[in-house]
């Protein structure tokens, strides 16, 4: 005769084993390369993101939307929302995403030319649109940049996007999604540069 105890064993497992009570997980890496790019009047960069060998996946607008602080040791923070929309939806571009994130800029000597500072930023809960019902994720950036002539960056960035569960399908209104940015001014643009305490 079975115990308690076996039986909710058993119960267990058969969950663990039913592919239905797991939301799909999946894990995306974007990368975003620019030279020379600057800001539109409302203080956001655009253009293309990709795969790690360069192909093109689709667009995204990365726009700073808080007015950059320097902490205590030199380094510039400010938060960012950013949108990537596919050309076309696939298993490695699966939907338009909307994400969120604090990111920290830190001066460092000795990277490869022209990058002058690291930028980085990591968001447990970083997704605000593109996911269906259960919204879970995390988005994660890091990357060189480039910004001794702000707002112009050149910037050499990976984006790490996480979640469970399926992704909505564009629809037309999505690309224009984004609530309007604060400006900094010039002398307040996305990432000058922190001075490194290391």
């Amino acid at each position: 005769m079975f115990s308690a105890k076996y039986l909710l064993a058993a119960l267990a497992l058969l969950c663990v084993a039913n592919p239905e009570t797991e939301a799909k997980k999946t894990k995306l890496k974007y990368f975003v390369r620019g030279t020379d790019v600057g800001p539109d009047e409302s203080f956001c960069y655009s253009g293309t993101y990709e795969t790690k060998k360069g192909k093109t996946l689709g667009s995204y607008k990365d726009c700073v939307t808080t007015i950059p602080e320097v902490d205590d040791k030199g380094r510039i923070k400010f938060d960012v929302v950013t949108t990537f929309t596919p050309d076309k939806i696939t298993n490695q571009t699966p939907g338009t995403f909307v994400t969120t994130c604090s990111v920290t800029v830190t001066a460092k000597d000795g990277l490869p030319d022209p990058f002058t500072a690291k930028e980085k930023c990591r968001n447990k809960e970083g997704i605000l649109e593109g996911l269906e019902d259960d919204k879970t994720g995390k988005v994660t950036l890091k990357g060189k940049v480039d910004n001794t002539d702000s707002p112009l960056l050149t910037f050499d960035l990976q984006w790490t996007i996480q979640y469970s569960g399926d992704v909505a399908t564009p629809t037309d209104d999505d690309t224009d999604s984004l609530p309007p940015a604060e400006s900094p001014t010039d002398d307040e643009s996305r990432a000058p540069v922190g001075k490194d305490d290391d």
